[in-house]
């Protein structure tokens, strides 16, 4: 990420990257019985942990391409994401969606970003996943690692391709995020990784841990 990129902490993405690379040297080495592993019934495997990861990559670079085609087509650069925005099918009528929605709009105009954001890192702090962000579980060990490295070089193309933008300027609501802007983005993600890395030495750490069989003859 060029250092001279207008709006951009250049620090903020640094870090970005060096969270991903940390990610995948946890992964490094892991076989496909590693990656699958589960210490119980409803508990996540390293391998739906990665695909979480890269689930919420896939918010942050639509909501980004969005947030740059409209500044391109001259309109107000500000995208307001709610849970109807998402290709989920609720089984509840849409005003129950708006209407659960409010206590979040009016808790993030509130709570201020950077508390926020230490929230989203904090293991402290328990955490359900929205259901369009729930993994899925069964992933190829090695095209999980190869997307996560995929899924970054993706969002930096995008910056990149737009160096004359003030992303601070581009602003966006969601009910996950809150209010913000693109380099608060980076760094609400960041702590978002940063906690599912603790996951992933909880499992790693576990007594049951499957040994590797990737050299078993």
């Amino acid at each position: 990420m060029p250092a001279a990129h207008r709006g951009v902490d250049a620090q903020a993405f640094r870090d970005l990257k060096a969270t991903r690379e940390a990610t995948l040297a946890r992964l490094a080495g892991l076989d496909q019985a590693q990656m699958d592993w589960s210490p119980a019934r409803g508990r996540w495997s390293i391998g739906e942990v990665v695909d979480h990861v890269l689930r919420v990559d896939d918010l942050v670079r639509e909501d980004l391409g969005a947030l740059f085609d409209r500044l391109e087509a001259g309109e107000t650069p500000f995208l307001s994401r709610g849970f109807r925005d998402f290709d989920v099918d609720y089984p509840v009528p849409d005003l129950l969606i708006e209407l659960a929605e409010i206590p979040l709009i009016l808790l993030n105009f509130v709570v201020p970003g950077r508390l926020r954001r230490a929230l989203a890192g904090s293991r402290r702090v328990p955490a359900v996943a929205p259901a369009f962000l729930e993994p899925t579980a069964g992933g190829e060990a090695d095209a999980l690692r190869a997307r996560l490295r995929e899924a970054l070089g993706e969002i930096e193309k995008q910056l990149i391709a737009h160096p004359d933008v003030d992303l601070r300027d581009l602003r966006y609501y969601n009910p996950i995020a809150g209010f913000g802007n693109v380099p608060s983005l980076l760094r609400f993600i960041i702590g978002h990784e940063k906690r599912h890395q603790g996951q992933i030495d909880d499992l790693l750490n576990d007594d049951a841990f499957p040994r590797s069989t990737r050299w078993a003859a």
